[in-house]
């Protein structure tokens, strides 16, 4: 699934929209992991902050 598929509206309904739905937060999911190993960093507390440089 490209980006591009990503952004474009979700057709159908029950088990389709369900599956896509699907497939889309599996790709999502990635995306987001990979932000936060870039963005995130945790203290000795346990506390997290995004960094923003």
């Amino acid at each position: 699934m490209e980006g591009r598929d990503l952004l474009r509206a979700v057709e159908g309904t029950g088990k389709e929209k369900l599956r896509e739905m699907g497939l889309r937060v599996r790709e999502y999911k990635k995306f987001f992991e990979a932000w936060e190993e870039l963005h995130l960093t945790f203290d000795d507390e346990g506390g997290s902050y995004v960094r923003d440089d």
